[in-house]
Formats: C-alpha cells, sequence, structure tokens
C-alpha cells in the first residue's frame, strides 16, 4: 500500500509532496442504534445528504450519527464508541443529518427519513 502523503503551506507556496507514514486518521467504532452492528466510520470523509464531503464535526464517545456506506445508501442511526486505528472506515457519516447541527444527542432522538 502507498503512504499516505502530505504538502506543507510556505510563504512562496506549497513544498513537495512528503511521506507521511503516520498520517493515518484511523476510524470511529459505531453500535447500530436497532440492533448490535458494529461499524466503522471514516473520521474525515463524510457525506452531507448525497454529496461526498470532508467531515465538518469531530466526533466523541456517545455522539449519535447518522452512517451510511454510498451517497444512495440505507441511513443507519449509529452510537460513536470511540476511535480505533484499524480497520479502515467502509461506511461515513451523513452530517445532513439533525439539520447540519451535529450529533444527535441519543438514540431516540435519531430519525431516518
Amino acid at each position: 500500500m502507498a503512504l499516505k502523503t502530505y504538502r506543507r503551506q510556505t510563504g512562496l507556496g506549497l513544498q513537495s509532496s512528503v511521506n507521511c507514514p503516520t498520517c493515518s486518521t484511523g476510524s470511529y467504532k459505531t453500535v447500530d442504534c436497532s440492533s448490535s452492528t458494529i461499524r466503522y466510520v471514516s473520521k474525515t470523509a463524510g457525506w452531507n445528504g448525497s454529496s461526498a464531503s470532508l467531515l465538518a464535526y469531530t466526533y466523541v464517545a456517545n455522539n449519535v450519527v447518522w452512517v451510511k456506506d454510498s451517497a444512495a445508501g440505507t441511513i443507519y442511526c449509529a452510537t460513536v464508541t470511540g476511535s480505533v486505528s484499524d480497520p479502515a472506515g467502509t461506511y461515513k457519516i451523513d452530517e445532513a443529518a439533525n439539520s447540519g447541527s451535529g450529533p444527535y444527542a441519543n438514540c431516540t432522538s435519531c430519525v431516518v427519513p
């Protein structure tokens, strides 16, 4: 697997790409609100409805979020249980949930359209 890279801004522009073996962001571990299904969710990439986006929020344990695997995928309400380094997140948080106001207070208030 290729190493992730980054480019640093300098006064004169961007530096060349530099290998960054420690840039792995890991994923959030979530548990479905209506079952015990565990899903691993990206910490950086997300959805805003059907559009791909970068996550605007950082999530912590006990946050309740919408989770789905594709733009038109099934939406699940899930509780974040924490951060993990592996496995990589195959699902993403949809930040269109809760009218874009961040995580729900609990599973009961999480409403799926």
